[in-house]
């Protein structure tokens, strides 16, 4: 059958030779794609013909229903140029997942190195054409055959792109008038501002016209936002940003000791007591512990700090430096154990968060804001050396004061259930999934949206070699348009290609639509693995502009290392395409590491669940149509039990590393 057409193609061609025009475009400052381009991705079944008139000596050609030709390219123009004679047909052509246009290819007498279709003032960026053959063709033609010879896209630069120049901005004081503007450059003046996630300190508003921020602020603190401009346009970009208010005069006095007069050694056992000393210092003067050759050391400084208020918040921080330590986390602890009209079941706060200090090279900041617990009259401040023989460590730049709470980084999450059927290709189970994850965008406004595992395989015959494909790449152009028109950020699964490799990957767009990161699945099933899947080889985490994010996939969760890398490097939130599988885990996941945790399923309810193990918002029963799960969540938001205290600040403080040394053979 397949003989018989090609066959058919080269008397076609034969026989309208002599009738045939020419019809080149008028170049474009262009890049110019042939048909046998890798850019090109076909999918069914296509012929590839040799002839003199094609642009580049050959074309490739289908009459079957449904067969697509996809380009991905960036640029702001494209046109497909196209074979067309008496035998050609109907083709639909869509671009970036939409319907633009159903074009007829017929032609007589024939055309060669035709430009079929076009459309330029296309938004700056990643974009992705499909050329689909409709496998029919009007009463004129005699056959149904579309032609790929080429494409072109116009490169050429249009306004500069759309950025928030505004890197940083100054402190207000609490209760005494603030202004600062917002600046911006590119795109297409005037400019419209407005807050797309987080909010600014109480008190202040955001003039959408001028991005003038005012107001007089109610209260200290920091609050992280994230300020988006638009153009004239409708070109956007987003800047995360922070704006701390100082305590105003009276307010957020020091209760730290203002002399080691009042700190005492705190060692509860001789035998491990480490060799403490004193000298000046910042702020007045230095604390140091030395392990003193003991293996076991513990122990250090304590000073009892009066004059708590429970339920208020303070912020305590410190300069460090340490010296031969065995481990930066496990060897340095500073508690905050609180004393009032309650027992034991009140258990102490760590200092556990770190980084570098401006100055000397190698010191730390430790800085915190903790809430004391409801009863508190006093708080004694533990600073220790642990389990560090040659070790020393020196504290200074103490301070501990009343503070504001710390600001609420509030973010609405969409977990999405989408399970393609039926489709073609793997390229239209993700421009479906792709659909209805931007009308969610559009009817609840979500901070973050997860879809399922593998978009590009699930919902179509084959294997995922088939339809394995570049990051990025056609599936990641058509979601990185939803991201960009709803300033969302996304996270979806799919087969990905590298080489002669294939992955089981999730991708994360951020709201401008750009790839702000991807993380190939570490626990791959054997089920994968029989399919040619190879494992990724590591847990990294993204910074949002909410927070850090962690992307794992199914089988991950059934294992708690995958989790365990992505809480010890600090993430907020753990974002999981999902098959399906024993959700048990997933819930064992958020409790053991304190965390956040967002899946979309298919064999499995699309749910979020909070660090306690809390499902705060499902999707319910699966009845195979598609349905989002929303939740707001807190991430500034502390979880405390009693007892136990912050789980998350046990695991990530107390966990240990060095012992857990075996390797499987």
């Amino acid at each position: 059958m397949k003989s018989d057409a090609r066959s058919r193609l080269w008397r076609l061609l034969s026989a309208c030779a002599c009738v045939l025009l020419l019809a080149p475009a008028t170049a474009l400052a262009a890049t110019r794609i042939q048909n046998d381009d890798p850019a090109v991705r076909y999918s069914g079944t296509w012929f590839n013909l040799t002839r003199t008139q094609f642009d580049g000596g050959g074309a490739t050609t289908s009459m079957g229903a449904g067969d697509r030709a996809v380009l991905g390219f960036t640029g702001t123009a494209v046109r497909w140029i196209a074979y067309r004679d008496e035998w050609s047909g109907l083709a639909n052509v869509y671009l970036d997942g939409t319907l633009r246009a159903t074009i007829d290819t017929f032609s007589s007498p024939p055309q060669a190195r035709a430009v079929v279709w076009e459309a330029a003032g296309l938004p700056e960026g990643g974009h992705t054409l499909t050329i689909e053959v409709a496998g029919s063709h009007d009463a004129s033609s005699g056959g149904a055959w579309v032609w790929i010879d080429a494409f072109e896209f116009d490169e050429t630069a249009g306004p500069p792109p759309l950025s928030i120049t505004t890197g940083s901005l100054p402190d207000g004081v609490q209760g005494t008038a603030y202004g600062a503007t917002l600046t911006a450059a590119g795109g297409t003046t005037p400019y419209a501002w407005s807050i797309v996630s987080g909010s600014l300190p109480a008190g202040l508003t955001l003039a959408s016209g001028t991005g003038t921020i005012s107001g007089t602020p109610a209260a200290a603190g920091t609050s992280v936002f994230t300020a988006q401009v638009t153009d004239r346009d409708a070109r956007s970009a987003t800047r995360q940003l922070s704006l701390t208010i100082q305590p105003g005069a009276g307010t957020g006095q020091e209760l730290m000791p203002a002399s080691t007069d009042a700190w005492s050694v705190f060692a509860p056992r001789a035998q491990s007591a480490p060799v403490v000393s004193t000298s000046g210092g910042p702020g007045g003067y230095a604390l140091s512990v030395s392990g003193g050759g003991l293996p076991d050391v513990y122990g250090g400084w304590r000073a009892r700090i009066g004059g708590i208020a429970g339920g208020n918040y303070y912020r305590f921080s410190a300069r460090v430096l340490p010296s031969d330590l065995a481990s930066l986390r496990e060897s340095i602890s500073i508690l905050l154990r609180w004393s009032g009209s309650f027992g034991p079941e009140e258990t102490p706060d760590y200092v556990w968060d770190f980084k570098p200090a401006a100055q000397p090279p190698g010191a730390l900041t430790f800085d915190r804001i903790v809430q004391a617990p409801p009863g508190s009259t006093a708080v004694d401040v533990d600073l220790l050396l642990q389990w560090s023989a040659a070790g020393r460590v020196t504290f200074d730049e103490l301070s501990l004061k009343p503070s504001a709470a710390p600001a609420p980084r509030r973010v609405r999450v969409a977990a999405i259930y989408y399970r393609p059927s039926g489709t073609q290709s793997g390229y239209e189970s993700v421009q479906r999934a792709a659909s209805y994850a931007e009308q969610v965008a559009i009817d609840h406004r979500p901070d973050i949206m997860v879809l399922g595992e593998q978009l590009n395989v699930i919902g179509v015959p084959g294997t995922p070699d088939d339809k394995a494909e570049p990051v990025p790449g056609p599936s990641s152009d058509v979601l990185a348009g939803v991201a960009r028109r709803q300033a969302v950020n996304i996270v979806f699964g799919l087969a990905e290609r590298v080489g002669d490799r294939l992955y089981n990957t999730a991708v994360l767009l951020d709201r401008n639509g750009n790839i702000a990161g991807k993380y190939r699945k570490v626990q791959v099933p054997r089920s994968e693995v029989d399919e040619g899947m190879v494992p990724g080889d590591s847990v990294p985490v993204f910074d949002l502009d909410f927070g850090r994010v962690a992307l794992l996939i199914c089988h991950d969760l059934s294992f708690p290392e995958p989790a365990r890398e992505a809480a010890l490097q600090g993430a907020d939130l753990l974002l999981v395409p999902y098959w399906g599988g024993r959700v048990t885990m997933a819930h064992a996941r958020a409790i053991e590491n304190g965390i956040h945790l967002a899946l979309s399923g298919y064999d499995q309810a699309s749910e979020i669940v909070d660090p306690l193990g809390t499902v705060l918002a499902s999707i319910g029963e699966i009845t195979g149509a598609p349905k989002v799960a929303v939740a707001d969540i807190d991430l500034s938001r502390r979880f405390r039990e009693t007892w136990l205290g912050d789980w998350r600040d046990i695991s990530n403080k107390e966990r240990r590393a060095a012992p857990y040394i075996y390797r499987v053979p």
